[in-house]
């Protein structure tokens, strides 16, 4: 799953092509960063290897990601309504917009 951010901060720099990798296979990928129009964004690819919630309904005050399902099924939750995205599709989540998100295959 790719996920396009913004904004980015001063603060908030990466190093590009830097990978978390979590106890339980999971990882993070900081890909590019840049600017989009006038907005700064970063592309962040999340390889998500366990089924199930990825993490908590949440909102972010200023902050809209896009999410494009690269393999497999993820399901969303945002402001209650349920969409089931699959390979190739994405979402695009808006600031304030309350989402939680589970890989389902």
């Amino acid at each position: 799953m790719v996920n396009k951010s913004k904004p980015v901060s001063e603060d908030n720099k990466v190093e590009i092509d830097t990978m978390l990798v979590h106890p339980d296979g999971s990882s993070v990928t900081f890909l590019e960063n840049g600017l989009d129009g006038q907005e700064e964004f970063i592309t962040i690819e999340h390889r998500i290897t366990r089924k199930g919630a990825i993490n908590g309904p949440h909102w972010h005050p200023e902050l809209k990601e896009t999410f494009k399902i690269k393999e497999g099924r993820m399901r969303f939750l945002v402001d209650g309504q349920e969409i089931i995205l699959e390979t190739g599709e994405e979402i695009t989540i808006q600031p304030r917009q309350v989402h939680q998100f589970w890989n389902i295959g």
